[in-house]
């Protein structure tokens, strides 16, 4: 049996699609292409997906089941670091110990980025996917306040929460040895990213020289015509479900017709046309955030030995 020696946690909007991306390219590290199995989060629940969401796909990978999740790792060869990146990890109150029970000597993996730009982030991430029905940030924010004390669950927002990173990594600390625990910032990573993948990779124990391709991943974007982007979402989906099916004949496929099963980079490239860059969240927003995750920010200082002052500006 198979199972991670590394998990990639979180959190959700900082950096951890491109971070999984530059894990992957290692050619000692094992992951699988999917993410988000969120199995230690959610293993032996009933999995069902609200009706409002747009994205067929969305939770399609979730994993509940332990055989299932081994299934997972079963290519692995020869390579030294095994993982998998479930940011609902980070979030979970009862992930850290059902990870300790399954991989006591597991080493975790968490990037993090300025609270306030997370919780916005995600709020845009989750209200084009229809996980969020409020029409802007202050009302889902607001919304959020009565339910603070509440814990994770899966579908449900977790924009302001999500970045309370002293109470969701010291359940991490209080089970696992500081030396297996690596917290790493999204601004650093951006700002040069080679040298901080020299650290993840060291961290993880495999050569840390290997350069990735370090092209971006998934940028934030917002719907120019919300009708537009439900339209070709659905339709991308529907085509992806068709190749999935396709997949066991594949091979049998004549050539000249395998060009017309691209048809889904069409539909993609359409429905990129219909996106633009987001509005900036407003100043009072910002500093109405920063001012409530002041407290947090302050102990995750001490927890993880970093300086965190410019998360404290506005």
């Amino acid at each position: 049996m198979t199972l991670p020696n590394f998990l990639l946690i979180g959190a959700t909007k900082s950096g951890t699609s491109s971070l999984h991306d530059y894990l992957r390219q290692h050619p000692d590290i094992y992951m699988p292409a999917t993410r988000e199995q969120k199995f230690f989060a959610i293993a032996g629940q009933e999995i069902s997906r609200p009706q409002s969401v747009r994205d067929t796909n969305l939770g399609a990978n979730i994993t509940t089941r332990l055989r299932d999740y081994e299934a997972l790792f079963h290519r692995v060869d020869d390579e030294v670091a095994i993982g998998e990146n479930s940011n609902a990890y980070l979030w979970s109150v009862k992930a850290p110990e059902r990870i300790k029970h399954h991989i006591p000597n597991v080493k975790i993996l968490a990037i993090l980025r300025h609270p306030a730009d997370r919780a916005y982030s995600d709020f845009l991430m989750n209200h084009r996917n229809g996980l969020c029905q409020f029409a802007t940030f202050e009302d889902a924010i607001d919304a959020e306040r009565t339910k603070l004390t509440e814990h994770w669950a899966l579908w449900l927002p977790f924009f302001v929460r999500g970045g309370n990173y002293f109470d969701h990594l010291s359940r991490y600390y209080q089970h696992f040895p500081q030396s297996r625990i690596g917290v790493f910032l999204l601004d650093d990573l951006r700002r040069n990213p080679q040298v901080i993948m020299q650290k993840v990779y060291s961290f993880l124990g495999v050569e840390s020289s290997f350069v990735p391709d370090f092209r971006r991943r998934n940028a934030g974007w917002v719907a120019r015509n919300d009708q537009v982007d439900l339209m070709m979402s659905r339709l991308i989906g529907g085509w992806q479900g068709i190749q999935r099916g396709l997949e066991p004949v594949r091979s049998h496929i004549p050539d000249r017709w395998k060009g017309k099963l691209c048809i889904g980079k069409a539909l993609n490239r359409v429905r990129t046309w219909n996106h633009k860059r987001p509005p900036q969240m407003s100043h009072e927003t910002r500093y109405r955030l920063v001012e409530y995750y002041r407290d947090d920010i302050l102990r995750l200082q001490c927890l993880i030995d970093r300086d965190l002052s410019m998360w404290m500006t506005t």
